[in-house]
């Protein structure tokens, strides 16, 4: 196998891989959410465990997609992308393009989740803040 079939099969197996772990990702972030509403340390502590090797294997990924990208010389960006998976083979193509497409989306939608998380954390912070502050007066009073 030449080294540009092998760096293409890389390719592919990546992809194939980040399809299964942007879903896992998703599952996590998800659980992640409920963990936070329940205050569960516990168990954040836990997801949040499984969703740093997770984004390790995904940055791995993606760097080792970065230096195959610039191999061909192809620069970086979606436009590489959709050229480094035309060099595969017909039958191949297909597959990995998809892939491709549920690996974006799953990218997404794990964004949106680290948003949503993020703002959940940020509002208990801010309750947990007034509830220290003597002077913050009325918890739940509105602010003028």
């Amino acid at each position: 196998m030449s080294q540009r079939d092998q760096l293409l099969s890389i390719i592919e197996r990546d992809v194939l891989d980040d399809v299964t772990d942007f879903a896992l990702l998703n599952e996590q972030m998800t659980r992640l959410h409920g963990l936070l509403l329940a205050r569960d340390t516990d168990e954040i502590n836990v997801a949040n465990e499984s969703i740093l090797l997770l984004l390790d294997a995904v940055r791995g990924r993606a760097r080792r997609r970065s230096k195959v990208l610039a191999a061909f010389q192809l620069g970086a960006g979606s436009q590489a992308m959709d050229t480094l998976i035309g060099y595969l083979a017909p039958v191949r193509q297909s597959r990995v393009h998809t892939a491709w497409k549920e690996v974006v989306s799953g990218a997404e939608r794990c964004l949106l989740l680290n948003e949503r998380n993020g703002k959940l954390l940020a509002l208990q912070s801010d309750i947990v803040q007034r509830l220290l502050d003597p002077q913050a007066g009325e918890l739940y009073a509105p602010e003028y």
